[in-house]
């Protein structure tokens, strides 16, 4: 099971741009639990992420997390490329792939985890970044000359999540 992707206008577009993926952001599974034993729906917002390979972490904007209602657990220093490290909020997140075989199966890959998130504007066309915590549990491949991109996650559906398998690096357990 697979994502691929093309970027408009290569090898510029990745350049301008870089790879964008469409997801979908809920409550961590453990929310989504109270919430469905609660008789409220599970909120979900779709936006896209943008992928990064040098990004240790997933982050996301900070807006993602408040407009599903999530509080954040703690702050946590995060180093970006200043060097100097800030403290954000963390948050207890989901974020699911929609993954093809190409032919007739479909269905997704979730990623629970404790996601940092930065600020960032409603209005932008990505909501933060796909990093290596997910991206290491997959093959990425990435053709720049014909802006094309695939993650390939190998024989996970729509039951599958890489909640335990990963965990953003310094975040440990709560």
């Amino acid at each position: 099971m697979r994502h691929t992707g093309r970027v408009a206008n290569p090898p510029h577009g990745l350049i301008a741009k870089g790879p964008l993926v469409g997801v979908t952001f809920r409550p961590h599974r453990l929310f989504q639990k109270c919430l469905l034993d609660s008789g409220q729906p599970i909120p979900e917002r779709v936006s896209r992420l943008m992928i990064d390979t040098g990004a240790d972490v997933t982050v996301v904007h900070k807006h993602v997390a408040e407009d599903l209602g999530i509080p954040p657990l703690r702050l946590h220093p995060l180093v970006g490329i200043s060097g100097e490290p800030q403290m954000r909020p963390v948050y207890l997140l989901s974020v699911v792939l929609g993954l093809s075989d190409g032919i007739s199966r479909e269905g997704s890959m979730t990623m629970d985890a404790q996601m940092i998130g930065i600020d960032g504007d409603r209005d932008a066309e990505c909501s933060g970044v796909l990093g290596r915590d997910f991206l290491s549990v997959c093959r990425f491949y990435y053709d720049g000359p014909r802006g094309a991109f695939v993650i390939d996650c190998g024989e996970f559906d729509k039951r599958d999540s890489i909640s335990e398998a990963i965990r953003p690096a310094g975040l440990g357990r709560s």
